[in-house]
């Protein structure tokens, strides 16, 4: 029975750490993810001291029949404010994780020429999502292929990506990298198809090589750039 209980109260944990994480972004309240430092410890003891000291400086004067109830209130809401902070904390982990340490413009991506973005409504979305650090839903497609292929161009994703993403994504470090190589795993596919993993890494160093040659030009950005009125 005890162990139901647990079960039940880190479930509960879990939908009020969603419920959280989804009412922050809506509301861009963009915070640091989860650490164990001093304001956490503060908050911690306040919530748990709040309804002693409140006992003690408020049922002194009581008759006793009543203390056992307002300790049992006042147990109760501690309890409450304990749970409400767990849900909390959980929250900011996932809103974190859900953006993989990347910030977005909040471009109207619907007011861009739909023959250069070529994404369905259920696309649109999800991107949408996804400039607000959710997780999609639904993978997004991209269609836009390398001229005369059937296959998804890379170049087109990581243009569009420079645009959105809060300071581009040029020379990212490794570990920044690697958390980008995620959320195009887990947020897009090519055409239909999966994206390869294994060609990220060489499809990027080729993109960012490219768009910092100034004697090169990447057409896709250019147009793209035009696009979103980017000088």
């Amino acid at each position: 029975m005890f162990n139901l209980n647990i079960l039940e109260m880190e479930k509960g944990i879990k939908f009020l750490g969603n419920c959280f994480s989804e009412v922050r972004v809506l509301i861009d309240d963009q915070l640091d993810i989860y650490t164990k430092n001093d304001t956490n410890m503060i908050l911690f003891l306040t919530t748990c001291l709040m309804p002693i000291g409140i006992i003690l400086t408020f049922t002194s004067l009581n008759p006793f029949s009543y203390k056992p109830l307002m300790l049992i209130c006042y147990l109760s809401i501690g309890f409450i404010s304990l749970f409400i902070a767990a849900g909390y904390e959980r929250s900011k982990m996932l809103f974190k994780k859900a953006g993989y340490g990347f910030k977005f413009k909040r471009y109207n991506l619907r007011r861009i020429k739909s023959e250069l973005l070529n994404f369905s409504e259920v696309d649109f979305v999800n991107i949408s999502r996804l400039q607000r650090g959710l997780k999609v839903e639904h993978k997004i497609n991209n269609k836009n292929l390398v001229k005369n292929s059937s296959a998804a161009s890379y170049t087109f994703l990581y243009s569009m990506m420079h645009i959105i993403v809060k300071d581009g994504i040029l020379d990212l470090k490794t570990n920044n990298r690697r958390n980008f190589f995620e959320m195009l795993s887990d947020s897009f596919e090519m055409n239909g198809e999966k994206i390869n993993k294994a060609t990220l890494e060489s499809s990027y160093s080729k993109w960012n090589s490219t768009m910092k040659d100034t004697k090169l030009e990447i057409e896709t950005y250019s147009e793209l750039a035009r696009a979103f009125k980017i000088e």
